[in-house]
């Protein structure tokens, strides 16, 4: 009986049956991470161009259409901005250099990426600011 046994394992030890579900799972790994990395940075990607987008248009309302009420212009970014708007911050405000007034319009967007990681839990922030003569 100790000779079955023995040669049992030595046929275990020398089958071939399971090396490829072990080599999926050692390169599955981080094939996954780099492919699941690629999506979140082409989300960054996106989410910036997009707010960019609503920086450049909203200066465009201002120059074009001479508006400069605080709230169609938080209302027009909204409605411009693609992302999600409920964590998008808007600050609008007016300052003076020079002696020349200028409408200051600074777009902020966190993005949170769930996780056990606590710097990607906390945000990224993406910011553009417009100075716009008036």
């Amino acid at each position: 009986m100790s000779g079955t046994g023995v040669g049992a394992i030595r046929r275990f030890l020398q089958g071939r049956q399971g090396t490829t579900s072990i080599e999926f799972a050692a390169v599955s790994v981080p094939f996954f991470l780099m492919v699941f990395g690629l999506f979140g940075f082409g989300y960054v990607g996106y989410l910036d161009n997009d707010l960019k987008h609503a920086a450049n248009s909203v200066q465009r309302f201002v120059l074009v259409k001479h508006v400069t009420d605080e709230a169609q212009l938080t209302e027009f970014v909204r409605k411009d901005f693609l992302g999600n708007d409920e964590d998008l911050d808007i600050q609008i405000y007016e300052t003076i250099s020079n002696g020349r007034r200028f409408l200051n319009i600074d777009l902020a967007f966190v993005i949170a990426f769930p996780g056990p990681i606590e710097v990607l839990r906390e945000g990224m922030r993406l910011e553009h600011k417009r100075m716009i003569p008036l």
